[in-house]
């Protein structure tokens, strides 16, 4: 009789281990799940929110654009354009692997027209800076950067609907132009 309650004390203990083990990685689940749900939330807001930077700016930029430069207001307007590099760019995709592919291929397409369309902005700078502000002698076109903030504001509304969509705590601070 001592053996048999030795076993069953030991199988006891180890039920016992095997529960308090079970316990902790449930509860260490559940914890690390929910984390990454918050962080993918935060991250989602914080992306939503620069496409609604992107879109302001773009919209403002690409009004207020001239067609040529032909005066200090004109290059300051040009000047204001540039955006910037993107909080979400290259390695950062990685985070947001929650988005759908569709998304991520919009938003690397993006951050590489914001990128093209601020160095298209650099180089008619430069081109004025050569012509020492003389504005008659700077030959500065502008028509493919109006098409860039164009095609960027679209890539960017897109992303806008279908993010929305799919989330609906963020469809409140959509603009009223596209809710």
């Amino acid at each position: 009789m001592p053996e048999e309650q030795f076993v069953s004390k030991a199988l006891l203990a180890i039920s016992g281990i095997l529960l308090g083990a079970l316990l902790t990685w449930a509860s260490t689940f559940y914890f690390q799940t929910r984390k990454e749900k918050a962080d993918q939330k935060r991250l989602l807001t914080v992306l939503f929110g620069e496409l609604l930077n992107i879109r302001q700016h773009y919209t403002f930029a690409y009004n207020e654009l001239p067609s040529t430069i032909s005066s200090q207001a004109d290059l300051l307007s040009l000047k204001m354009s540039r955006y910037g590099p993107l909080a979400f760019s290259g390695s950062d995709l990685a985070h947001l692997g929650f988005l759908s592919n569709e998304d991520v291929r919009d938003l690397m397409q993006l951050s590489l027209v914001v990128r093209n369309t601020d160095y298209s902005i650099d180089i008619a700078l430069e081109d004025i800076a050569k012509a020492e502000s003389d504005f008659a002698r700077s030959k500065v076109e502008l028509t493919a950067t109006h098409r860039r903030m164009k095609y960027a504001l679209a890539v960017t509304e897109r992303l806008i609907t279908a993010i929305a969509q799919r989330n609906s705590h963020l469809k409140s601070i959509l603009p009223k132009r596209i809710a």
